[in-house]
């Protein structure tokens, strides 16, 4: 597997706009659900943890 510098730019300014992401604020919480969206784009269909505040 080799290192698409591309790709990683892609993720780096996806997390910068969405900010700091301390645990219980909503920031947070919609990392999480980026996580489960790209979980499930994956082929992975339960990812149903809900994030609790």
């Amino acid at each position: 597997m080799t290192l698409d510098m591309n790709v990683m730019a892609f993720w780096q300014n996806k997390l910068k706009a969405i900010g700091p992401r301390l645990t219980a604020t909503d920031s947070h919480a919609k990392f999480i659900e980026l996580l489960q969206d790209e979980i499930k784009n994956l082929g992975f269909l339960d990812c149903n943890n809900k994030v609790t505040t």
